[in-house]
């Protein structure tokens, strides 16, 4: 002070400095604590081969060294959003089946990349082969394959008076493609 009772230029110059750098330092330790707890999704999408949109199927997010982060269901439009913690999270592999189809994985991802994330399910099917005979080795029975729904979804009937071993062949697909059914004999 001088000596009328007021601050100097020094002094008004220390005291902002100080007020600067106090306020610097408190920015420097708040600012990172949160970013940190700041909270971001990443977007899944499952889809079938036709790119359309799979409801009701089931995610499993895993991370890197922990396990299992999250079970959901994607939803009528086929998209899952999962939260992550920036700068806490590791990379992340994504599963998800639904009914009729294969399961599926992402490969490992880093879910600070952004954007969406496509699952494509392939339906399952495949060929079943069905032997019928009686104890005396001959063949004949009618065949009727259900899925786990009750519906039929493949329907046959074995040869009657072979004496080997005959063949029924089920081509099953998904309900939107065709169904084949057969008989060969072996």
């Amino acid at each position: 002070m001088n000596g009328y009772g007021r601050r100097t230029a020094g002094a008004i110059r220390r005291k902002a400095v100080a007020v600067l750098t106090s306020l610097l330092l408190l920015a420097a330790v708040v600012m990172p604590a949160a970013a940190q707890e700041a909270v971001t999704e990443v977007l899944l999408r499952v889809a079938d081969a036709a790119g359309r949109p799979v409801p009701s199927a089931t995610v499993e997010v895993y991370e890197l060294g922990r396990g299992l982060v999250a079970l959901d269901e994607t939803g009528a439009d086929g998209l899952l959003r999962v939260p992550y913690a920036p700068g806490r999270t590791r990379l992340w592999q994504a599963r998800a089946t639904a009914p009729g189809y294969e399961v599926q994985e992402t490969g490992w991802f880093d879910p600070a990349q952004g954007g969406v994330r496509t699952i494509t399910l392939e339906p399952v099917g495949g060929e079943l082969q069905i032997y019928i005979r009686d104890a005396d080795g001959r063949a004949g029975a009618s065949v009727t394959l259900l899925s786990s729904a009750g519906r039929i979804v493949a329907q046959g009937t074995a040869q009657a008076g072979a004496t080997w071993p005959q063949a029924l062949t089920a081509c099953w697909s998904p309900p939107t493609a065709r169904r084949r059914w057969s008989g060969t004999s072996r």
